[in-house]
């Protein structure tokens, strides 16, 4: 069970990476989040 740690950071980095590399992936999802007049 001490690889959960390290595996959920290096999974938490990935998708971080990914999100700024690749921002129209996670357009359609966000959308509906920044809708309502948030920055």
């Amino acid at each position: 069970m001490r690889l959960a740690a390290p595996l959920a950071r290096i999974v938490a980095l990935g998708v971080l990476l990914a999100l700024v590399l690749t921002p129209e992936l996670f357009k359609p999802v966000l959308e509906p989040l920044t809708e309502n007049g948030a920055p």
